[in-house]
Formats: structure tokens, C-alpha cells, sequence
């Protein structure tokens, strides 16, 4: 895994860890599907948020899960 370490703070780069995340869900027993987050937090407050009590996180989350699932 790669490193940046600046002063007290080490940063991880973005690909390894989503290769380590990638790596652990297989090893689990999880299958993993990548898909694209955007306009998530929009889509969640208009059509989630206030009709399933949640917040816009929750709701972005549930967006992200029904694509994943292939529903629109």
C-alpha cells in the first residue's frame, strides 16, 4: 500500500485503498460492484429523504443500493 507521509499524518492513496477494500469484500465472500455516486445526494432528497424519514447520507446510500440492484 502506498504512503504519503506529511508531519504526524500519513495518507493512504485513493487506489489502494480501494484495492484493499475490494481485496477484503472478496475474501468474505462478497461480490463487489462498482458504480458512479453522482447526483446521489439530489436524487435521495427529493425522492427519499422526507417520505422515509432519513437523512440525505441514508438517502444518497439507498440510491446507490437501488442501482446497484438495477433499479431505477
Amino acid at each position: 500500500m502506498k504512503t504519503i507521509t506529511c508531519s504526524d499524518r500519513v495518507y493512504y492513496s485513493e487506489l489502494s485503498l480501494e484495492e484493499a477494500n475490494v481485496r477484503q469484500c472478496w475474501k468474505e465472500g462478497y461480490g463487489v460492484k462498482k458504480g458512479n455516486p453522482a447526483n446521489t445526494s439530489k436524487i435521495g432528497i427529493e425522492k427519499y429523504s422526507t417520505r422515509m424519514g432519513c437523512t440525505v447520507h441514508m438517502a444518497a446510500a439507498y440510491v446507490i443500493a437501488r442501482r446497484g440492484i438495477g433499479m431505477e
